[in-house]
């Protein structure tokens, strides 16, 4: 039997979910389904066992052990009684331990097992208390929202939200509404799916891609902006990709990132060229923030420096401190309005030809449909972060699905009693 279980088991930690559910079914097919009346356990014993690790059923609030029904599945839903006749199966989370007895001395026997064990024995059971206790998460009601309105069920759900969750890098208590919203606001603004993914990476700078890509969407709706309106977001793929590049630039600048700047510098861009704003406008965003970095040596770099010195008065004379400025994100917006205040000062504005070629030495921008706006931008209108972000009501934007709109009302209640069958059997 130990053959067969480890060729069922290998089959599904290679994902081959089909061919590990014909291994299973062949397996037990001699063996009678659980039957709850007139179930007599064997003798309490524990046995040293080489069988293939299989973890204790326990209930998420009680630690319990089931002995009555075991799951061999590995989560494909079959649970069989073990016959007297068989030797104890393993169920321990890989230590070698298996019971095999009356459920009512169980708590008896896992305290036991634990103070002569170790801790990693109670770890195996508690892995699997609270992997069903996040799942019982899946289905609490955040604000309206469930996993039913997106059509999924439970196992659905899980999946789909550890993905999310790898993506993003990192577990916290807002992993799970996190990863529901974020399923939520993709299909709202038809990105494509995992896409807020890519820009979740930063969140563990302080930041929150579903609601600050939700916070620019809105900007850019308010800005008239095509493919961006209520209702209509074709464009919403482009903008976030956009929004994830300036935030991968700022983890390479600043070892840090700030996604709401991000937003603020594409408002700004969106404002500044209308319609026109793409690729183009976005590089030379991209060497306007890079350029208080890396001046070019010589008189561009002592201009700077000053630059800096006048700004904040405690750098004056410390290069150490002038370079902390040039590397620090809240000082970035201030630093480049009064660089390019100088360079007028000192050659003109960007419209006549010394101030041209100036501010194209300067930012290394040659297209003058690109370096003007952005310039009399920095100089007149208060810098590439002038556009303040508005703040987004997720639970609205995702309002329509909680009243039925994308998934068929007998599609979620389906899933719903799939789900409630399966906690049956599970009980």
């Amino acid at each position: 039997m130990s053959v067969e279980l480890s060729k069922a088991d290998e089959l599904l930690n290679q994902d081959n979910r089909d061919a590990a559910q014909r291994a299973f079914d062949e397996l037990f097919a001699n063996i009678e389904p659980f039957q709850a009346e007139g179930f007599e356990p064997a003798n309490t014993t524990v046995t040293e066992t080489t069988q293939p690790v299989r973890e204790m059923v326990v209930q998420p609030q009680d630690v319990t052990l089931e002995t009555e029904r075991v799951d061999f599945s590995g989560g494909l839903g079959y649970s069989y009684d073990i016959p007297e006749s068989e030797t104890a199966i393993d169920f321990s989370g890989g230590l070698g331990y298996s019971y095999n007895g009356n459920p009512a001395d169980a708590q008896a026997w896992l305290d036991e097992q634990r103070r002569t064990k170790g801790e990693r024995f109670g770890w195996a059971i508690n892995r699997d208390r609270n992997s069903r206790a996040i799942q019982d998460m899946f289905t609490k009601d955040y604000a309206g929202l469930d996993i039913y309105d997106l059509g999924y069920d439970k196992p659905e759900f899980a999946q789909s939200a550890v993905g999310r969750i790898k993506q993003r890098g990192f577990v916290d208590d807002t992993s799970l509404t996190n990863a529901l919203y974020a399923d939520a606001l993709e299909r709202v603004f038809s990105l494509n799916r995992n896409s807020l993914g890519q820009l979740s990476r930063y969140d563990r700078f302080g930041n929150e891609a579903n609601q600050d890509f939700a916070n620019l969407a809105l900007a850019l709706a308010n800005l008239g902006t095509t493919g961006m309106q209520r209702g209509a977001w074709a464009r919403s793929d482009e903008y976030l990709g956009y929004m994830t590049q300036l935030a991968g630039s700022q983890r390479q600048t600043f070892l840090t990132v700030d996604s709401a700047r991000a937003g603020r510098q594409i408002a700004t861009g969106q404002a500044v060229f209308g319609d026109q704003f793409g690729e183009e406008a976005m590089r030379g965003i991209q060497a306007i923030n890079q350029q208080v970095q890396n001046p070019c040596e010589g008189f561009q770099k002592t201009l700077l420096y000053d630059v800096i010195q006048e700004l904040f008065p405690d750098t004056r004379g410390d290069i150490m401190k002038i370079r902390e400025a040039q590397y620090d994100p809240s000082k970035q917006n201030q630093i480049q309005q009064a660089m390019a205040k100088r360079i007028e000062s000192i050659y003109g504005s960007v419209d006549t030809t010394q101030g041209f070629l100036a501010f194209q030495q300067f930012y290394g921008i040659d297209n003058p449909n690109v370096l003007k706006p952005l310039v009399r931008q920095m100089t007149q209108r208060g810098g590439l972060e002038a556009e303040q972000l508005p703040e987004a009501n997720q639970q609205h934007l995702v309002e329509p699905m909680t009243q039925g709109n994308y998934t068929p009302q007998a599609t979620k209640d389906l899933k719903a009693l799939a789900d409630e069958q399966m906690a049956i059997l599970n009980q």
